[in-house]
């Protein structure tokens, strides 16, 4: 079950950035920097750290991978 959990929030966070890829015409060094903030802020508010130990590698690796 930890595998597809990991699966579906990562291929989740991929599809967002691909999605904000085509439609915005965004540069990817700009969508990164989107998802790191983005990940910042949840970090701060709480957010960030339950969905990692829900998702494992797949709230965390989309951002080392893009």
């Amino acid at each position: 079950m930890d595998y597809l959990n990991a699966f579906w929030v990562g291929g989740l966070i991929c599809a967002l950035a691909q999605i904000l890829m085509e439609k915005t015409k965004m540069l990817p060094g700009r969508i990164m920097v989107t998802l790191v903030c983005t990940g910042a802020v949840l970090g701060a508010v709480g957010i960030y750290e339950p969905l990692i130990e829900y998702a494992g590698a797949g709230a965390s690796v989309p951002l080392l991978g893009f």
